[in-house]
């Protein structure tokens, strides 16, 4: 099954494939232009997939979050020296 997105000028994609790759589409900016919020979240994912721990964290975190009554994500408390480097 295939499936077409339209891309605007400014938008970013990532897709991360069954195989374990991940494509990557970033927009062309001017060196002057200030990195929008989309294209940082898409680059800072992209260049998390290539760093084991960051996944796993990324992931534990989806996997252990839960909702409250109003169907909004709620966040468990946990213990923040574990990622900390100085520690």
């Amino acid at each position: 099954m295939a499936t077409k997105i339209r891309l605007g000028a400014k938008d970013a994609a990532l897709v991360f494939r069954a195989d374990g790759t991940l494509e990557a589409v970033m927009p062309l900016l001017h060196e002057d232009e200030e990195l929008p919020l989309n294209v940082v979240a898409a680059q800072a994912l992209e260049w998390a997939h290539e760093d084991e721990f960051l996944m796993a964290t990324i992931a534990e975190a989806v996997e252990g979050r839960s909702t409250d009554g109003a169907g909004r994500i709620v966040r468990p408390r946990r213990d923040r020296r574990r990622f900390n480097r100085l520690n």
